[in-house]
C-alpha cells in the first residue's frame, strides 16, 4: 500500500494480524517528487542568473535510464557531469533502488541506514524530508522481504 494513514489504520483495524508492505511504486514516486522539487528550486535559482541548463530536463531526471533514447541518454550524461544539486538528488534516488535487491530484511536495514546517513549529509532538504518519511515507515519497507509483493499490476478500482 501507499503511505496513506487512512489506508494503514483501516488495515490495522480490519486485519490486526496483517503486515503492511509499502509498495515499491509509491516509494519510487516519493523519491521522484523529491528529485523534482530539488530540480525546480535549482532551475529557478539558475534562471535568475540567465542559466537555462535545466530547462526542459524534468523527464530526464524522472524516467529510468533504460527508457531513454540514445539522444536523451547523451543529454543526461552531460547534465550529470555538471555539479548540480539535482544530480546529487537523482543519485540518492537511484541508490535507493539497491534496497530492494538486498537478500533479506537485516541486510536491507543496513543498506537503508547507510543510504539514510548519506542523504542526511546531503544538504538537500527535499531528499532529507523523504528519507525521514521512509525511516518513519521502515518496518513497512522491511516487510517486503517477508512478503515480496507489489500492487503494481493490480487493476484500479
Amino acid at each position: 500500500m501507499d503511505f496513506g494513514a487512512a489506508d494503514a489504520s483501516a488495515t490495522v483495524e480490519a486485519a490486526p494480524q496483517a503486515k503492511i508492505v509499502y509498495d515499491k511504486f509509491h516509494i519510487s514516486q516519493l523519491l521522484g517528487t523529491a528529485v523534482d522539487t530539488v530540480r525546480r528550486a535549482e532551475h529557478k535559482a539558475m534562471a535568475q542568473t540567465g542559466d537555462q541548463t535545466l530547462t526542459g530536463t524534468r523527464y530526464l531526471w524522472l524516467c529510468g535510464m533504460e527508457t531513454m533514447s540514445d539522444e536523451q541518454f547523451g543529454e543526461f550524461q552531460q547534465l550529470v557531469k555538471i555539479a548540480l544539486k539535482t544530480s546529487r538528488a537523482w543519485e540518492h534516488k537511484e541508490l535507493f533502488s539497491g534496497f530492494w535487491s538486498q537478500p533479506n530484511a537485516e541486510s536491507a536495514r543496513g543498506y537503508f541506514e547507510q543510504w539514510f546517513g548519506r542523504v542526511m549529509r546531503s544538504r538537500l532538504e527535499p531528499m532529507k524530508k523523504t528519507a525521514r518519511t521512509l525511516r518513519a515507515h521502515l518496518q513497512g519497507l522491511l516487510n517486503y522481504f517477508l512478503h515480496p509483493i507489489t500492487n503494481a499490476p493490480s487493476p484500479k478500482a
